[in-house]
């Protein structure tokens, strides 16, 4: 598939939307891809394309090519982009990703952090879903320590909002 440089968001979504069988014709575009979306994000009409372009091929190169660092400087755009917007439920998406991020890296006490971050950001804006996600977060960190004394207290809060979530 030959990518015009030119392109935008929009462009790369509708892409990738037809043809979304397999995303491992994105592997020679990531650099394309990042410069599109750290472009688009400080672009307010764009943020919201950009943002969904993101969460799409950061899920592909996350879990698939892991290139984490150059990704979660583009998170870190995204999450500055969606603190001046005052998007708090997209504040709490992105944090999350980037606690995940941190916690494939090996980075368990930044994930611990953004994923408490994310917590109480979600808490306070009552988003049930994102504090169900934030606590899965954590408790996915706490796996590698089992004796972790809040690991049972974080499950217990996290059944209580998923029943509230039901």
């Amino acid at each position: 598939m030959d990518i015009v440089k030119q392109v935008n968001a929009r462009d790369w979504l509708r892409y990738i939307q037809n043809d979304s069988s397999d995303l491992s014709w994105l592997a020679p575009h990531e650099e394309a891809l990042i410069s599109v979306i750290q472009r688009d994000i400080y672009r307010d009409s764009e943020f919201h394309r950009a943002y969904d372009l993101l969460l799409l091929v950061f899920s592909y190169f996350s879990l698939t090519v892991r290139y984490l660092d150059k990704w979660v400087g583009v998170l870190m755009d995204a999450l500055l982009q969606a603190q001046s917007l005052r998007d708090n439920e997209r504040q709490v998406q992105i944090l999350r990703w980037i606690g995940q991020a941190h916690l494939m890296m090996g980075k368990h006490d930044a994930s611990h952090d953004i994923f408490a971050i994310a917590l109480e950001r979600a808490d306070e804006g009552k988003i049930d879903h994102m504090m169900v996600a934030s606590y899965a977060g954590l408790l996915k960190l706490y796996w590698f320590d089992l004796r972790q004394p809040l690991i049972h207290q974080v499950a217990e809060k996290a059944m209580e909002t998923v029943r509230r979530v039901d």
